[in-house]
Protein backbone atom coordinates (compact mmCIF):
# COMPACT_ATOMS: atom_id res chain seq x y z
CA UNK A 1 0.00 0.00 0.00
CA UNK A 2 1.30 3.36 -1.08
CA UNK A 3 2.44 5.61 1.88
CA UNK A 4 -0.51 8.42 2.12
CA UNK A 5 -0.18 11.59 4.48
CA UNK A 6 -3.20 13.92 6.15
CA UNK A 7 -3.95 16.54 8.44
CA UNK A 8 -1.46 18.98 5.91
CA UNK A 9 -3.79 21.53 5.18
CA UNK A 10 -3.34 23.34 8.25
CA UNK A 11 0.46 23.46 7.33
CA UNK A 12 0.19 24.83 4.30
CA UNK A 13 -2.00 27.74 4.86
CA UNK A 14 -0.02 28.84 8.11
CA UNK A 15 1.14 32.18 8.37
CA UNK A 16 4.18 31.01 8.79
CA UNK A 17 4.63 29.24 5.74
CA UNK A 18 2.90 31.74 3.95
CA UNK A 19 5.80 34.23 4.93
CA UNK A 20 8.62 31.70 3.73
CA UNK A 21 6.11 31.39 0.75
CA UNK A 22 6.20 35.05 -0.12
CA UNK A 23 9.91 35.37 1.04
CA UNK A 24 10.86 32.60 -1.64
CA UNK A 25 9.73 34.95 -4.54
CA UNK A 26 12.29 37.50 -3.11
CA UNK A 27 15.28 35.19 -3.45
CA UNK A 28 18.27 35.89 -5.89
CA UNK A 29 16.25 38.73 -7.70
CA UNK A 30 17.89 42.17 -7.41
CA UNK A 31 14.92 44.17 -9.42
CA UNK A 32 11.72 43.68 -8.54
CA UNK A 33 8.23 44.01 -10.40
CA UNK A 34 5.35 45.87 -9.60
CA UNK A 35 3.59 43.51 -7.99
CA UNK A 36 5.96 41.22 -6.37
CA UNK A 37 7.71 45.01 -4.67
CA UNK A 38 3.86 45.52 -3.38
CA UNK A 39 3.91 41.90 -1.59
CA UNK A 40 7.32 42.84 0.04
CA UNK A 41 6.04 45.92 1.27
CA UNK A 42 2.97 45.01 2.31
CA UNK A 43 3.90 41.58 3.19
CA UNK A 44 2.24 40.70 6.88
CA UNK A 45 -1.40 42.34 5.26
CA UNK A 46 -0.97 40.01 2.40
CA UNK A 47 -0.32 37.37 4.31
CA UNK A 48 -3.03 37.50 6.79
CA UNK A 49 -5.46 38.38 4.28
CA UNK A 50 -4.39 35.11 2.19
CA UNK A 51 -4.73 33.06 5.60
CA UNK A 52 -8.01 34.43 6.19
CA UNK A 53 -9.68 33.47 3.00
CA UNK A 54 -7.82 29.73 2.49
CA UNK A 55 -8.72 28.95 6.22
CA UNK A 56 -12.66 30.02 5.26
CA UNK A 57 -12.78 28.19 1.84
CA UNK A 58 -13.31 31.28 0.12
CA UNK A 59 -10.03 32.21 -1.68
CA UNK A 60 -10.57 31.46 -5.78
CA UNK A 61 -6.99 31.48 -7.66
CA UNK A 62 -6.95 34.49 -10.24
CA UNK A 63 -6.79 34.32 -13.79
CA UNK A 64 -3.72 33.29 -15.26
CA UNK A 65 -0.94 36.03 -17.50
CA UNK A 66 -1.33 34.26 -21.17
CA UNK A 67 1.69 35.61 -22.68
CA UNK A 68 3.69 33.85 -25.77
CA UNK A 69 7.40 32.90 -24.80
CA UNK A 70 9.85 32.68 -27.72
CA UNK A 71 13.08 32.22 -28.49
CA UNK A 72 15.37 31.67 -31.92
CA UNK A 73 14.17 27.76 -31.78
CA UNK A 74 10.69 27.64 -30.87
CA UNK A 75 7.43 29.78 -29.09
CA UNK A 76 5.31 28.44 -26.22
CA UNK A 77 2.54 29.47 -24.25
CA UNK A 78 2.80 30.35 -20.82
CA UNK A 79 0.33 30.85 -18.23
CA UNK A 80 1.87 32.68 -15.18
CA UNK A 81 -0.55 32.85 -12.26
CA UNK A 82 -1.03 36.33 -10.14
CA UNK A 83 1.04 36.67 -7.68
CA UNK A 84 -1.17 35.87 -4.69
CA UNK A 85 -1.32 32.61 -6.63
CA UNK A 86 2.48 31.99 -6.57
CA UNK A 87 2.79 32.43 -2.97
CA UNK A 88 0.24 29.69 -2.23
CA UNK A 89 1.48 27.55 -5.56
CA UNK A 90 4.83 28.01 -2.99
CA UNK A 91 3.31 27.49 0.03
CA UNK A 92 1.93 24.13 -1.12
CA UNK A 93 5.08 23.17 -2.67
CA UNK A 94 7.22 23.60 0.74
CA UNK A 95 4.84 21.11 2.77
CA UNK A 96 4.42 18.56 -0.29
CA UNK A 97 7.18 18.39 -2.03
CA UNK A 98 9.55 16.34 0.61
CA UNK A 99 6.95 13.89 0.58
CA UNK A 100 6.85 13.13 -3.34
CA UNK A 101 10.56 12.91 -3.52
CA UNK A 102 10.82 9.99 -1.68
CA UNK A 103 8.98 8.36 -4.45
CA UNK A 104 10.48 9.48 -7.27
CA UNK A 105 13.00 7.34 -8.80
CA UNK A 106 16.87 7.70 -8.58
CA UNK A 107 17.00 9.07 -12.79
CA UNK A 108 14.37 11.02 -12.22
CA UNK A 109 15.79 14.70 -12.43
CA UNK A 110 13.11 17.76 -13.08
CA UNK A 111 12.43 19.92 -10.06
CA UNK A 112 14.56 17.65 -7.39
CA UNK A 113 16.81 19.42 -4.73
CA UNK A 114 20.41 18.90 -5.86
CA UNK A 115 19.31 17.63 -9.55
CA UNK A 116 18.35 19.42 -12.62
CA UNK A 117 19.37 19.31 -16.39
CA UNK A 118 23.00 19.36 -15.60
CA UNK A 119 22.72 16.18 -13.13
CA UNK A 120 20.85 14.59 -15.87
CA UNK A 121 23.50 15.25 -17.86
CA UNK A 122 25.90 14.09 -16.15
CA UNK A 123 24.16 10.64 -15.28
CA UNK A 124 23.55 9.98 -19.01
CA UNK A 125 27.15 10.53 -19.74
CA UNK A 126 28.21 8.13 -17.06
CA UNK A 127 26.10 5.92 -18.90
CA UNK A 128 27.07 6.02 -22.04
CA UNK A 129 30.48 5.45 -20.81
CA UNK A 130 29.37 2.46 -18.89
CA UNK A 131 27.45 0.96 -21.61
CA UNK A 132 30.42 1.47 -24.56
CA UNK A 133 32.38 -0.03 -21.89
CA UNK A 134 29.87 -3.06 -21.51
CA UNK A 135 29.72 -3.57 -25.65
CA UNK A 136 33.45 -4.15 -25.74
CA UNK A 137 33.65 -2.35 -29.05
CA UNK A 138 30.17 -3.71 -30.24
CA UNK A 139 27.54 -0.22 -31.11
CA UNK A 140 25.74 1.17 -28.73
CA UNK A 141 22.10 2.06 -29.10
CA UNK A 142 20.07 5.16 -27.75
CA UNK A 143 16.37 5.64 -27.70
CA UNK A 144 15.42 10.01 -27.29
CA UNK A 145 12.17 10.09 -26.36
CA UNK A 146 9.66 12.69 -25.38
CA UNK A 147 6.29 13.14 -24.88
CA UNK A 148 3.87 14.70 -27.55
CA UNK A 149 2.17 17.93 -26.79
CA UNK A 150 2.93 16.92 -23.07
CA UNK A 151 1.60 19.47 -20.87
CA UNK A 152 -1.82 20.58 -22.89
CA UNK A 153 -2.41 16.56 -22.69
CA UNK A 154 -1.82 15.80 -19.06
CA UNK A 155 -5.55 14.33 -18.05
CA UNK A 156 -6.81 15.88 -14.75
CA UNK A 157 -8.60 12.41 -13.57
CA UNK A 158 -5.15 10.97 -14.12
CA UNK A 159 -3.24 13.37 -12.30
CA UNK A 160 -5.49 13.36 -9.35
CA UNK A 161 -5.83 9.61 -8.69
CA UNK A 162 -1.64 10.19 -8.62
CA UNK A 163 -1.92 13.11 -5.73
CA UNK A 164 -4.13 10.94 -4.00
CA UNK A 165 -1.75 8.20 -3.73
CA UNK A 166 0.48 10.65 -1.14
CA UNK A 167 -2.20 13.42 -0.04
CA UNK A 168 -5.38 11.90 1.54
CA UNK A 169 -5.97 15.67 2.87
CA UNK A 170 -8.85 16.59 1.42
CA UNK A 171 -8.78 20.34 1.47
CA UNK A 172 -5.22 20.41 0.27
CA UNK A 173 -6.31 18.33 -2.82
CA UNK A 174 -9.36 20.34 -3.30
CA UNK A 175 -6.45 23.70 -2.77
CA UNK A 176 -4.40 21.85 -5.50
CA UNK A 177 -7.02 20.97 -7.94
CA UNK A 178 -8.67 24.90 -7.85
CA UNK A 179 -5.58 25.68 -9.41
CA UNK A 180 -6.08 22.98 -12.23
CA UNK A 181 -9.61 23.57 -13.43
CA UNK A 182 -8.92 27.54 -13.10
CA UNK A 183 -6.86 26.17 -15.89
CA UNK A 184 -9.61 23.94 -17.20
CA UNK A 185 -11.51 26.78 -18.63
CA UNK A 186 -9.48 26.53 -21.44
CA UNK A 187 -9.24 23.03 -22.41
CA UNK A 188 -11.80 21.00 -19.74
CA UNK A 189 -10.37 18.46 -18.14
CA UNK A 190 -7.28 18.26 -19.25
CA UNK A 191 -4.30 20.22 -19.48
CA UNK A 192 -1.89 21.90 -16.95
CA UNK A 193 -0.92 25.70 -17.66
CA UNK A 194 3.03 26.19 -18.49
CA UNK A 195 4.58 28.55 -16.29
CA UNK A 196 3.15 27.85 -12.65
CA UNK A 197 5.11 26.29 -10.00
CA UNK A 198 2.45 24.08 -8.85
CA UNK A 199 2.54 22.77 -12.55
CA UNK A 200 6.24 21.26 -12.55
CA UNK A 201 5.31 19.05 -9.45
CA UNK A 202 2.08 17.65 -10.68
CA UNK A 203 4.09 17.24 -13.97
CA UNK A 204 6.47 14.98 -12.23
CA UNK A 205 4.06 13.38 -10.49
CA UNK A 206 1.88 11.99 -13.18
CA UNK A 207 5.05 10.33 -14.92
CA UNK A 208 6.51 9.14 -12.22
CA UNK A 209 4.15 5.49 -12.66
CA UNK A 210 6.35 5.78 -16.02
CA UNK A 211 9.82 6.12 -14.19
CA UNK A 212 8.74 2.63 -12.36
CA UNK A 213 7.01 0.81 -15.28
CA UNK A 214 10.66 1.25 -17.01
CA UNK A 215 13.15 0.64 -14.33
CA UNK A 216 11.39 -1.63 -11.91
CA UNK A 217 9.41 -3.47 -14.50
CA UNK A 218 11.29 -3.45 -17.81
CA UNK A 219 14.55 -3.74 -16.04
CA UNK A 220 16.34 -0.77 -17.73
CA UNK A 221 18.62 0.24 -16.09
CA UNK A 222 20.42 2.80 -18.54
CA UNK A 223 17.17 5.06 -18.07
CA UNK A 224 17.33 8.80 -17.47
CA UNK A 225 14.06 11.00 -17.24
CA UNK A 226 14.12 15.21 -16.92
CA UNK A 227 10.35 16.28 -17.33
CA UNK A 228 9.44 14.98 -20.46
CA UNK A 229 12.12 14.11 -21.70
CA UNK A 230 13.72 10.76 -21.60
CA UNK A 231 17.17 8.53 -22.60
CA UNK A 232 17.68 4.34 -22.80
CA UNK A 233 20.59 2.84 -23.70
CA UNK A 234 21.26 -1.19 -24.91
CA UNK A 235 23.35 -2.80 -27.05
CA UNK A 236 20.55 -4.56 -28.26
CA UNK A 237 18.74 -2.79 -31.02
CA UNK A 238 16.01 -5.00 -30.87
CA UNK A 239 15.05 -4.56 -27.25
CA UNK A 240 15.01 -0.91 -27.69
CA UNK A 241 12.32 -1.07 -30.80
CA UNK A 242 10.24 -3.46 -28.44
CA UNK A 243 10.80 -0.85 -25.56
CA UNK A 244 9.27 2.07 -27.83
CA UNK A 245 6.26 0.17 -28.56
CA UNK A 246 5.60 -1.50 -24.99
CA UNK A 247 6.18 2.45 -23.34
CA UNK A 248 3.85 3.60 -26.19
CA UNK A 249 1.32 1.44 -24.94
CA UNK A 250 1.71 2.18 -21.89
CA UNK A 251 1.40 5.75 -21.86
CA UNK A 252 -1.64 5.51 -23.70
CA UNK A 253 -3.35 2.90 -21.49
CA UNK A 254 -2.13 4.63 -18.04
CA UNK A 255 -1.34 7.81 -18.48
CA UNK A 256 -3.47 9.23 -21.97
CA UNK A 257 -0.20 10.20 -23.47
CA UNK A 258 2.02 9.29 -26.32
CA UNK A 259 5.17 9.39 -27.21
CA UNK A 260 6.53 12.21 -30.31
CA UNK A 261 6.27 10.36 -33.25
CA UNK A 262 9.99 11.44 -34.36
CA UNK A 263 11.19 8.82 -31.69
CA UNK A 264 13.28 6.55 -33.16
CA UNK A 265 16.78 4.39 -32.38
CA UNK A 266 20.28 5.64 -32.73
CA UNK A 267 23.81 4.73 -32.61
CA UNK A 268 25.46 6.85 -29.60
CA UNK A 269 28.86 6.77 -31.34
CA UNK A 270 28.64 10.62 -32.51
CA UNK A 271 27.01 11.39 -29.12
CA UNK A 272 23.46 12.83 -28.48
CA UNK A 273 20.99 15.89 -27.84
CA UNK A 274 19.25 15.90 -24.30
CA UNK A 275 18.45 18.74 -22.43
CA UNK A 276 20.32 21.60 -24.32
CA UNK A 277 23.70 19.57 -24.74
CA UNK A 278 25.41 17.06 -26.93
CA UNK A 279 26.68 14.28 -24.55
CA UNK A 280 29.54 12.04 -25.74
CA UNK A 281 30.47 9.12 -23.33
CA UNK A 282 33.85 11.43 -22.57
CA UNK A 283 32.98 14.86 -22.79
CA UNK A 284 29.89 17.39 -23.05
CA UNK A 285 29.14 20.00 -25.55
CA UNK A 286 27.23 22.84 -25.44
CA UNK A 287 24.74 22.86 -28.37
CA UNK A 288 25.32 25.39 -31.25
CA UNK A 289 21.88 26.82 -31.24
CA UNK A 290 22.18 27.49 -27.55
CA UNK A 291 25.75 29.16 -28.05
CA UNK A 292 24.15 31.52 -31.01
CA UNK A 293 21.71 32.28 -29.03
CA UNK A 294 23.49 33.68 -26.51
CA UNK A 295 25.81 35.54 -29.26
CA UNK A 296 22.80 36.94 -30.48
CA UNK A 297 21.71 38.56 -26.96
CA UNK A 298 25.64 40.00 -26.30
CA UNK A 299 25.64 41.12 -29.80
CA UNK A 300 22.52 43.37 -28.48
CA UNK A 301 24.05 44.48 -25.44
CA UNK A 302 27.35 45.58 -27.45
CA UNK A 303 25.10 47.62 -29.86
CA UNK A 304 23.22 49.26 -27.19
CA UNK A 305 26.44 49.55 -24.88
CA UNK A 306 27.94 52.94 -23.11
CA UNK A 307 29.72 51.38 -20.16
CA UNK A 308 26.79 52.86 -17.76
CA UNK A 309 25.92 50.75 -14.89
CA UNK A 310 22.84 49.37 -16.17
CA UNK A 311 24.91 48.22 -19.08
CA UNK A 312 27.19 46.37 -16.49
CA UNK A 313 24.16 44.59 -14.77
CA UNK A 314 22.64 43.34 -17.65
CA UNK A 315 26.02 41.91 -19.08
CA UNK A 316 26.92 40.43 -15.68
CA UNK A 317 23.63 38.75 -15.71
CA UNK A 318 24.00 37.56 -19.00
CA UNK A 319 27.45 36.77 -18.23
CA UNK A 320 26.61 34.61 -15.43
CA UNK A 321 23.31 32.46 -17.28
CA UNK A 322 26.38 31.34 -20.03
CA UNK A 323 29.04 30.47 -17.75
CA UNK A 324 26.51 28.62 -16.10
CA UNK A 325 25.10 26.87 -19.13
CA UNK A 326 28.84 25.98 -19.80
CA UNK A 327 29.04 24.71 -16.75
CA UNK A 328 29.25 20.74 -17.80
CA UNK A 329 31.17 21.39 -20.91
CA UNK A 330 34.47 21.34 -22.21
CA UNK A 331 33.79 24.68 -23.89
CA UNK A 332 36.52 27.24 -22.33
CA UNK A 333 37.34 27.89 -26.21
CA UNK A 334 33.77 28.70 -26.83
CA UNK A 335 33.75 31.16 -23.99
CA UNK A 336 36.44 33.31 -24.90
CA UNK A 337 35.09 33.31 -28.42
CA UNK A 338 32.06 34.55 -27.24
CA UNK A 339 33.52 37.43 -24.79
CA UNK A 340 36.19 38.41 -27.65
CA UNK A 341 33.00 39.17 -30.01
CA UNK A 342 31.33 41.05 -27.51
CA UNK A 343 34.23 43.14 -26.90
CA UNK A 344 35.31 43.61 -30.54
CA UNK A 345 31.39 45.06 -31.07
CA UNK A 346 31.24 46.96 -28.10
CA UNK A 347 34.38 48.84 -28.63
CA UNK A 348 35.73 47.81 -25.64
CA UNK A 349 39.38 46.90 -26.75
CA UNK A 350 40.06 50.19 -28.25
CA UNK A 351 39.01 52.11 -25.55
Amino acid sequence: MPVTHTDLFDKVVSRENLIAAALELFTGKRRFKPDVLYVATHLLDVVNWLHTELVNGTWTPMPYNRFIAKNDVKRRIVHAPAVFDRIVHHAIMRVVHPLFITKFVHDSYAITPGKGNQRAVRRLQAFLAAATACAHGAPVYAVKADIHKFYPNMNHRVLRRQLARTLRDKRLLDLWWAYITAFAMYMPGVGLPVGAYISQLSANVYLNPLDHFVKDQLGMYWYVRYMDDFVVLSTDIDELFAFIAVVNDFLHTELGLVLNPKTSVFRVVHGMDFVGYRVFADRVRPRRRNVRRARTRFRGIAARWCGTSADHEELRQQVAAFAGNLTPCAALTTFNATRADFRRRAGIDSQ
